[in-house]
């Protein structure tokens, strides 16, 4: 039976809009999820001879040209074929309902538990019901002791592993909650119980606290039994920044010939150096065309699209190419469409853009020749990237951290990334990596912007900052909430009663200056 593209773009579109929440699946492997809401979407676009669909979600995008589908409730499968690929795929949509919350699990785990509690802590008792939030993963125990309260927040080694980097965030809000409700009570001991292996952001994160904020930190053993994690050793740190581009760079002859044909096409297309030394093409800060790496280099010396998602292209591609980018122009500008995916994509690097131009007025004590973007911290771990590393024209250091969206772990993550610079700082290495080579640094702890629209900033946000050690320098910038339109701090919030005269070697980090 031939394939018909109208007759499978139906049975898509039937099963699309019949489903709260939608998993896009290639083999075991979980791709994209649609959600409700803008954030997330699909286009259906049935020709004569083929079907394109596309995906997308905040973390990332799927094109695909569909070849055949197949009802396998609950789920379809579909064949499929990336764009300028010839091998097909098999890939699965799955009803969302498929991880719900493991809430049997769960309370299995949360049994055991406190049964563990009980035999390695005899003289707490347990006092909690159940979790603070019905079906999260994470378990919120209470117990006494006397006229002392003891707050623990386990998380099963079941669980994914990215929330132990929650964690900490999780203990300090209901922390506060905790003493809001008992006001007459003595300050709570915290805990946190975490899966082995999975107390390492934590136990960093808690050095940047100050010291009646900081919780003990245990890992589960497979039993469920409390073994005390042993401080992590923050010097281990120093070796994971990357190394410092060079200060001068000169785009290769053959990206610059097809800059010049491309800007005809999309002029607010800008050729910037890649995170890899070499060429990137962006779109308000969305990398829409790079150099072809490794095996992509047998089809095509570049290759464009966006995220994880790109196409070989060539002469053959390239009125593909030129219609996609023709779109994704008329789509990521000042007054785009929000719920296209080309203007909610990347939206971190496009206030960056924004801001960079302003620096100079907004900033005058920033040394804008002497910004760092996209800093890798951690080489085994490429998620984990500083936005801006800069350095004050008094020589101090400085961090910018962009966020445009609600994020309770906001706060924390940019902690982490303040406490290795921190220590990259002391020990040497910024130096050693070349960073900042040409000028004398300062000693002194450097100073943390946490830049976001106001309208978009997280209500837990203050009582976040408020656990943080008072040597960290904490100043926010609140926006405008068109700021792609042209971005405008409305107010500054900084904390006065941090003083420049800190010592140079808070928090226990170790100085070591070459």
């Amino acid at each position: 039976m031939s394939f018909d593209p109208d007759t499978a773009a139906s049975q898509l579109r039937d099963f699309l809009s019949t489903q709260v929440s939608v998993l896009v699946m290639e083999h075991d492997e979980v791709l994209l999820r649609l959600e409700p809401g803008d954030a997330c979407g699909y286009s259906i676009q049935a020709e004569p001879r083929r079907l394109i669909v596309h995906w997308w979600s905040p973390e990332r995008n799927l094109v695909r040209r569909v070849e055949s589908i197949e009802a396998r409730p609950p789920r379809l499968r579909l064949m499929a074929r990336r764009l300028g690929q010839t091998q097909l795929t098999p890939l699965w949509l799955a009803p969302g309902s498929q991880l719900a919350p493991r809430t049997r699990e769960r309370q299995e785990f949360r049994r055991r538990l406190l049964g563990k509690l009980r035999q390695c802590w005899p003289e707490w008792e347990p006092i909690t019901g159940d979790s603070p939030v019905h079906g999260a993963p994470w378990q919120h125990l209470a117990l006494r002791r006397g006229q002392q309260h003891l707050l623990c927040l386990a998380l099963s080694p079941d669980e994914p592993s990215t929330l132990c980097e929650q964690a900490l965030t999780h203990l300090l809000l209901w922390q506060d909650e905790w003493r809001r409700r008992h006001p007459r009570a003595l300050p709570p001991k915290t805990r946190l119980l975490l899966p082995a292996g999975g107390a390492r952001a934590a136990a960093l994160r808690r050095e940047g606290l100050r010291a009646e904020r900081r919780p003990e930190i245990y890992w589960l053993d497979d039993a469920c039994s409390p073994q005390i994690a042993e401080p992590l050793p923050l010097s281990a740190l120093a070796s994971g920044i990357a190394r410092a581009p060079a200060p001068a760079w000169e785009p290769p002859a053959e990206a610059l010939q097809l800059f010049s044909r491309l800007r005809a096409l999309c002029p607010a297309a800008q050729l910037t150096r890649g995170a890899f030394g070499g060429a990137s093409f962006r779109l308000h800060g969305l990398e829409f065309l790079r150099p072809a790496r490794a095996e992509e280099r047998a089809h095509a010396a570049f290759v464009f699209g966006y995220g994880r998602e790109f196409s070989p292209l060539n002469e053959t591609n390239w009125p593909l190419f030129e219609a996609w980018l023709r779109e994704l122009a008329s789509l990521r500008r000042p007054g785009g469409s929000a719920s296209s995916i080309w203007y909610a994509a990347q939206p971190e690097a496009w206030l960056e853009e924004s801001l960079r131009g302003q620096l100079p007025a907004l900033a005058p004590d920033w040394d804008t020749q002497r910004l760092y973007s996209q800093v890798s911290l951690n080489a085994a771990e490429d998620a984990m990237r500083l936005d801006l590393l800069f350095c004050h024209r008094d020589g101090r250091l400085g961090i910018a951290e962009f966020k445009t969206g609600e994020d309770l772990h906001f706060a924390l993550q940019a902690l982490d990334y303040w406490l290795r610079v921190r220590q990259q700082q002391l020990g040497g290495e910024l130096f050693r990596q070349g960073y900042f080579a040409d000028r004398e640094i300062s000693n002194l702890p450097p100073r943390l912007y946490l830049i976001a629209p106001a309208l978009y900033r997280h209500p837990k946000l203050e009582a976040l900052l408020a656990a943080f050690a008072p040597e960290i320098p904490v100043e926010q910038w609140l926006l405008n909430a068109d700021w792609r339109e042209r971005a405008q701090v409305l107010e500054r919030r900084k904390d006065d009663a941090i003083s420049d005269e800190i010592g140079s070697a808070p928090l226990s980090l170790e100085s070591s200056r070459p």
